[in-house]
């Protein structure tokens, strides 16, 4: 919740009267309303959170995922102080900068830590549970905005902004007892509090489990070091879109909005249940399917302004943010860490995010100018764009579900990449990965075969 309230915030209160009253230059609804500073204004979150995601490249190592998150919430605290105290525009944008920056640490670290520290069976569950209560954060943001829509002061926004730090403070003293990952650990030569934490996670399983675990991990980690040695536009505007393109009024714009977060909160909580048996694959492309077609339907109906367009059009918003929560919301956050080895695991986050978060900056930049010049076009290029990702899913993204971490590892391996592949063929797989890379280890392979033939007793 903690890395969505500031996108549902300002979705709500740009629009609010006390906000435009405290910064007129950004309210497009006079003649001095500056549509291009509005989409900055907006956007310069997004510049923070491309920069803290490109910083966790060069601290999530050095820190550890633990200490890493805990920086990124001080950081979002300290820019959340600086924006509901900012009486300039100016200090308006640098508070949105750092928040963001604090964001983007967070939103590139979380993901890489649920995904070392969760089980294959449930991995895909905890993390999507994760992204879902981001999106219920998007959900009381705006029912918060609207809410202090009928304060008639600064608090209309102020307070909605401010509120962030419960959360940012709520999540440092949370995170406290909780353990740092055993693959970082291994990663940083602590084996010992590596197979401690190890575990602990299976305290419900056989002792020998996690010592399997560890050496799955030290081989992964083997072998990867030999191998070195060789968008969202409706997040921020839903309340600007039901204005300008569908034609309500901006009471009712928040109402809507409102209740849109509050379906789209709703369609995240599905995947919690299906996506560690469905896989990851078949919700990404039937995401994009669903999202295509809505986009292009949505272009259609607020080509024109009236009642039943408008109708059709907010239906088609709820339907687009019903197939991008089912599909999209966990899909791309699972996947990165999922794919990544845990050489570069951080780093390949951080990259990951900067560059969604310098896309979402792209989008929330244009989204005004474009919806005030080429009007329902706009819908188009966004329908479009999520066509155009379907071939790329289907021909080179491997299925993940049911597979440990160090098993991805093996789909991208060998000549190509493996799409699907069988338990048994990954089983003989990783036993040969194994009986390569910890010959010098005093180990015997009979009873690592026993661990293994035990191991995979249990899960089925």
């Amino acid at each position: 919740m903690l890395t969505s309230t500031e996108q549902g915030v300002m979705g709500g209160v740009i629009t609010g009267p006390a906000f435009t009253k405290q910064f007129p230059s950004i309210n497009t609804t006079t003649a001095k309303g500056n549509t291009q500073l509005q989409g900055f204004t907006v956007a310069s979150y997004n510049i923070g959170c491309w920069a803290g995601s490109l910083l966790t490249m060069f601290i999530g190592d050095r820190f550890g995922r633990k200490r890493t998150i805990i920086i990124g919430a001080s950081v979002l605290a300290v820019g959340t102080v600086i924006q509901c105290s900012s009486y300039s525009l100016a200090q308006l944008i640098v508070g949105r900068i750092i928040t963001g920056t604090g964001n983007g640490i967070i939103t590139s670290t979380i993901p890489v830590w649920h995904a070392e520290l969760s089980k294959a069976q449930s991995r895909g569950k905890f993390i999507t549970t994760e992204l879902s209560t981001n999106v219920g954060g998007v959900a009381v943001a705006y029912w918060v905005d609207y809410g202090m829509s009928y304060v008639d002061n600064g608090a209309q926004w102020r307070l909605p902004i401010a509120l962030q730090i419960f959360f940012a403070v709520s999540t440092i003293l949370i995170l406290i007892p909780l353990p740092e990952t055993p693959r970082w650990l291994v990663k940083q030569d602590k084996r010992d509090e590596a197979l401690e934490i190890l575990t602990r996670l299976h305290a419900s399983d056989a002792v020998a489990n996690a010592q399997r675990d560890l050496l799955e991990i030290e081989a992964a980690l083997h072998e990867e070091r030999v191998a070195q040695a060789k968008l969202n536009a409706q997040g921020y505007y839903a309340p600007y879109i039901f204005i300008k393109s569908v034609g309500f009024s901006t009471r009712l714009s928040a109402l809507m909005s409102g209740f849109l977060s509050l379906f789209y909160y709703l369609s995240t909580l599905i995947p919690i249940f299906i996506i560690d048996r469905v896989g990851r694959r078949i919700l990404l492309l039937c995401g994009l399917i669903g999202m295509g077609t809505f986009m292009f339907i949505l272009a259609g109906t607020t080509s024109v302004v009236s009642f039943a367009p408008g109708i059709v059009a907010t239906v088609s918003l709820f339907a687009y943010d019903f197939f991008f929560g089912v599909g999209w919301i966990p899909g791309p956050w699972l996947l990165t860490p999922e794919y990544a080895p845990l050489t570069i695991r951080s780093q390949a986050a951080a990259l990951a995010t900067s560059s969604t978060w310098i896309f979402t900056f792209l989008v929330a930049e244009i989204t005004p100018i474009a919806i005030s010049n080429i009007e329902w076009r706009t819908y188009l290029i966004f329908g479009c764009l999520n066509f155009a990702f379907f071939p790329i899913i289907y021909f080179f993204y491997p299925e993940t579900k049911g597979k440990t971490l160090e098993q991805i590892d093996l789909l991208f391996t060998g000549p190509k990449i493996l799409i699907n592949v069988s338990d048994e063929e990954m089983a003989r797989m990783q036993q040969r990965q194994l009986e390569q890379v910890i010959d010098h280890k005093a180990i015997d392979l009979k009873d690592i075969t026993h661990m293994t033939q035990a191991k995979h007793v249990e899960e089925a």
